[in-house]
C-alpha cells in the first residue's frame, strides 16, 4: 500500500520523540411509514423494522438492510436506511472501545487540535504529543507540515494487541497483513475511503498506530 514506507519513515522518527443494546429508538415515527425516525444500534447488533420494502442503505459499511427491514450494524458511524416510502436515521456505536480516537481530517491545524487537546507533553519540530493517562494507550501523537494535519499515531502497548484489533474491527475494515503491518480503511472501496489506519511494532513493548487522512 501507498503509505506503507511513509509510516516506516515515521516510526524511525518518532522513536526519539516519545522515548526522552442495548437498542434504542425515537418514539415518533417516520411519515407514510410506522417506523422509528432515529435507531441506534451498536456493532454487531440488530434491529428490525418488520416492514417489508425495496429497503437500501446510504452506507453500508456502517449499516445494511435487507428486504424486511432487518438492520445489522457493521462499523461505528451513521447513515440512512431507505424506501421509497420513508426514511429512518441509523446511528452505530462501538460495542468495545480501547481508547479515544485521535482527531484525524484533512484541513486541521495545529491550532485547532491544540485548543482541543490543551498543553502538550511535548511539542517539537512539527510533532505534538499527549499523555492520555492511560495505562494501555499513553500517548496519543499528531504530525503537522506547515501548520496542517499530517498524520495522527496512538501508541499501544502489546499485551493490549487483542483488545487493539477490537477496538479497531469496531471503527475499520481489515485490509490485510503486509511486511509487518495490519492496514485498515473506513470504507469497503478505495473510492470512499477518507482515512487508511495502520499498526506496527514501535519497540519490544508497544505499538504505533497510524492514522492518515486521505
Amino acid at each position: 500500500m501507498k503509505n506503507k514506507f511513509k509510516l516506516k519513515g515515521l516510526l524511525l522518527c518518532l522513536a526519539a520523540s516519545v522515548m526522552m443494546v442495548s437498542c434504542t429508538k425515537d418514539t415518533e415515527t417516520d411519515e407514510g411509514l410506522d417506523i422509528p425516525k432515529n435507531i441506534t444500534i451498536d456493532v454487531g447488533e440488530d434491529y428490525n423494522l418488520n416492514v417489508n420494502q425495496e429497503w437500501t442503505s446510504t452506507k453500508e459499511f456502517v449499516a445494511k438492510v435487507d428486504g424486511s427491514g432487518k438492520i445489522s450494524g457493521n462499523h461505528v458511524g451513521e447513515c440512512d436506511i431507505q424506501c421509497n416510502k420513508g426514511k429512518c436515521h441509523v446511528t452505530v456505536n462501538p460495542n468495545y472501545t480501547l481508547y479515544r480516537e485521535p482527531l484525524c481530517e484533512k484541513g486541521l491545524t495545529k491550532d485547532y487540535v491544540m485548543s482541543m487537546y490543551g498543553t502538550p507533553y511535548s511539542d517539537n519540530e512539527g510533532t505534538v504529543i499527549y499523555e492520555t493517562g492511560q495505562d494501555s494507550a499513553p500517548y496519543v501523537m499528531y504530525m503537522f507540515e506547515n501548520g496542517m494535519l499530517k498524520d495522527a499515531a496512538v501508541v499501544v502497548k502489546k499485551t493490549y494487541e487483542s483488545n487493539l484489533k477490537k477496538h479497531l474491527n469496531n471503527r475499520y475494515v481489515y485490509i490485510q497483513y503486509d511486511d509487518g503491518f495490519y492496514q485498515y480503511a473506513n470504507a469497503y472501496t478505495w473510492e470512499e475511503v477518507t482515512k487508511v489506519v495502520m499498526y506496527a511494532s514501535y519497540n519490544s513493548s508497544y505499538y504505533l498506530v497510524m492514522y492518515m487522512p486521505q
